[in-house]
């Protein structure tokens, strides 16, 4: 499904983009009060950027820029880590040995987990090693998504436990009362 999202660059110009994200991941994110469209918009803001002429660098400067609002977006409901992408071409030495692992945002860290159970686990990484092997950005917010729906889904599942919790209290409180009297 195409999420349209629009966004004003300044006062006069607006700039609209289109972001193809699984219907079934937007239909449980809007059942679970997500702003899908806020997500959106926070992400397109901060992808639309300057080029300098050099491409690496515009490509890692506008990734970083789109990466830092994902992390921002995950510290709020205290998600564990997004998966941005996995490493398909190791161009460096210290890559290649987790040829096949899946690249991650945890809080504030880029990290590589290794595929090879029998190897140490993950290692940080700088994005410019591994911005070739990053997912497209609507791959990479629709996993933000998933990673939003399961806080929120555990989130529900807390209130419950709590709301179970204080009519436990209020039973026993009730019941101490008619003791005591």
């Amino acid at each position: 499904m195409t999420q349209v999202t629009t966004y004003k660059t300044n006062d006069k110009e607006k700039v609209e983009r289109e972001v193809d994200i699984d219907k079934k991941v937007l239909g449980k994110a809007g059942n679970l009060g997500i702003d899908v469209q806020g997500i959106n918009e926070l992400v397109i803001k901060d992808i639309i950027y300057t080029p300098t002429g050099h491409l690496e660098y515009d490509i890692v400067d506008a990734q970083e820029e789109f990466l830092e609002s994902i992390r921002a977006t995950i510290k709020r409901p205290n998600a564990q880590y997004v998966e941005i992408g996995q490493v398909t071409k190791p161009n460096s030495p210290g890559l290649r040995r987790y040829a096949g692992g899946k690249i991650i945002l945890y809080h504030d860290t880029l990290m590589v987990l290794n595929p090879d159970p029998r190897m140490s686990s993950s290692k940080a990484f700088s994005l410019s090693d591994i911005w070739q092997n990053l997912y497209p950005p609507a791959k990479i917010i629709e996993n933000l998504l998933l990673v939003l729906i399961e806080a929120a889904e555990q989130n529900k599942k807390k209130i419950r436990e709590l709301q179970v919790a204080s009519e436990l209290v209020k039973g026993i409180d009730s019941l101490y009362g008619a003791i005591v009297s």
